[in-house]
């Protein structure tokens, strides 16, 4: 609907260094209320109360907590998002896939953003100390935004899988190396990289 165009139009900026994530959290809401004359003062308000219930709801695409039951021990799997701390944990939590990850990274917690160089940076010292050593050509990231998730591959050097189940026409600046419509295709990629 109309407000996830707008929520998509605001994160894209924040990935491209256009605004801060506490303009982004307000500034949504601050253009969705307008667009519905309703009063923007609010949007601030509105924000700190959605953040606290975001977390309540935690829907899983198909397959994903299966596709991540089937890798867990062969790879290793970590969760990496720029939401906020208090609706990121509270949904790894009530999804149960606080138990399934091997890591969890919020931007919040680490100090950068993806597609900022700087999140992969500090995720990867995190993973070297705690698995070992690596190389950037041996990581995969799925994700659904190509200006936060394919971005950042591409900038940290790892394997951009973009997850696009509904099949939407990509961005042409979107250069994915991969694109899956379903999460069942995971295993299969990996053995590709």
């Amino acid at each position: 609907g109309r407000y996830s165009l707008i929520n998509k139009k605001y994160w894209d900026m924040l990935a491209r260094d256009l605004l801060t994530k506490p303009e982004v959290l307000v500034k949504r809401f601050e253009e969705f209320f307008t667009a519905y004359g309703l009063d923007p003062k609010k949007a601030v308000a509105f924000n700190e109360n959605y953040q606290e219930d975001l977390g309540d709801t935690a829907v899983l695409y198909a397959d994903a907590m299966e596709t991540i039951r089937a890798l867990k021990g062969r790879v290793i799997q970590c969760a990496a998002t720029n939401g906020t701390v208090t609706a990121a944990r509270k949904k790894l939590k009530n999804s149960g896939l606080d138990q399934e990850f091997d890591e969890i990274f919020i931007s919040d917690e680490l100090g950068h953003e993806k597609p900022h160089v700087e999140f992969f940076d500090i995720a990867f010292a995190t993973l070297r100390e705690k698995f070992g050593d690596f190389t950037p050509d041996e990581v995969l990231i799925v994700g659904d935004s190509p200006s936060s998730d394919i971005r950042g591959g591409l900038i940290a050097g790892i394997h951009p899988c973009l997850f696009n189940p509904l099949g939407e026409e990509k961005d042409p600046e979107t250069r994915a190396e991969y694109e899956i419509r379903s999460l069942r295709e995971v295993p299969e990629l990996l053995t590709r990289i």
